[in-house]
């Protein structure tokens, strides 16, 4: 699990060196993962669409989405930003809770090569303060208006892991959580590991999109947004949106039928989890034959609703980001980013009709 995760959501750690070998061990135990993988011969069976033949994707190819190549250098970042002096700033640590809806996302987090410089980043084109995370000076949390939204952590620099934004998902008992992720061919590359506020993991799906699982403390309220303030959502691109939905839907509990657990609701190209009347995810068949960069493989699409979509845009290409992707939804408009270490990220509108469309349907 991501080292930013970990500041976020361990609210007493009793060894930070030890919390930091963790983070070393699943850099470590995400590429022993994938030379393990690699030389495995048994794959994963992909469905058949019409004139097509039942195929089987070497496992190798997919945890390469967990180490995969690091994302283009950083352009610039020379200039003084004006948003320095928020960049940190004290607040109250956030509640806690232990109640959560099982299967729903709970956290999104960065691991980037530098610390300050993604904070400046950010800083100034989603209007984030910072406050250090628990585990010290490599760890952070960003908040909007006084609120958790994300957790970011600096990776070593001497190790070349992807810099990425990843989800997390609310488990009730992560060690059966991994079980039923290996049993249908997805990947645990770390974990499931033991914190004083829990277990979490790192995985994979069966193509690759990676994400995380946690049990136990959540910060109190992630993702019950109101309407005109849905800061952040998540969105799966993948193959096949209702292939995805089973494999989530085993090994998340969804549409279980138990008390309190999310439903999954079809509609047109999509599938909508939903948690209490909000829709929390979306899962879209297709998008990667339509993605603008033809590297990215499925993956878990992390968005962040700003009030202007172009000019924080401007903003990030300015400091040195990338515009990946511009597209019209009936959310409104979105742009995919790359920022100047290679983390994506989507921004889109932040208004009460794409709250209620993004979070209530």
């Amino acid at each position: 699990m991501h080292g930013a995760f970990i500041g976020a959501f361990i609210t007493e750690c009793p060894s930070v060196s030890g919390a930091r070998n963790w983070v070393l061990a699943h850099r470590l135990g995400a590429a022993d993962e994938r030379r393990t993988a690699s030389r495995r011969t048994m794959g994963v069976l992909h469905r058949a669409y019409p004139g097509q033949r039942l195929r089987r994707t070497p496992l190798g190819r997919k945890t390469e989405a967990i180490v995969g190549p690091r994302g283009p250098a950083s352009l610039h970042t020379s200039e003084t930003l004006t948003a320095m002096d928020k960049k940190t700033t004290a607040h109250p640590a956030p509640t806690t809770t232990s109640d959560a809806v099982n299967g729903a996302p709970c956290w999104v987090s960065l691991m980037t090569r530098d610390l300050e410089d993604a904070q400046e980043f950010y800083s100034a084109v989603l209007g984030w303060n910072f406050r250090p995370a628990r585990l010290g000076d490599e760890f952070s949390i960003a908040l909007l208006h006084g609120r958790p939204v994300a957790g970011i952590g600096a990776l070593a620099h001497a190790l070349q892991v992807a810099v990425a934004w990843t989800p997390y998902f609310a488990v009730s008992n992560a060690d059966e959580a991994a079980s039923r992720i290996r049993e249908r061919s997805g990947t645990i590359a770390v974990g499931p590991m033991t914190f004083s506020a829990g277990r979490g993991a790192l995985a994979a799906d069966r193509d690759g999109a990676v994400f995380g699982i946690w049990e136990g403390e959540l910060f109190a309220g992630w993702g019950t947004w109101e309407d005109d303030e849905v800061p952040a959502w998540v969105r799966l691109r993948t193959r096949d949106a209702f292939e995805a939905a089973i494999f989530y839907g085993e090994v998340l509990g969804w549409a279980s039928g138990k008390a309190g657990s999310c439903e999954v609701e079809y509609q047109d190209e999509e599938v909508h989890l939903r948690c209490g009347g909000h829709v929390l995810a979306r899962l879209s068949s297709g998008a990667l034959e339509a993605a603008a960069d033809p590297t990215i493989r499925p993956r878990w699409q992390v968005i962040f609703t700003v009030p202007d979509v172009d000019e924080a845009a401007k903003v990030a290409v300015k400091l040195g980001g990338t515009i990946m992707e511009e597209q019209t939804t009936s959310l409104g408009e979105e742009i995919t980013l790359r920022d100047p270490e290679g983390g994506l990220f989507t921004i889109a509108p932040r208004s009460a009709d794409v709250g209620q469309g993004a979070l209530r349907t």
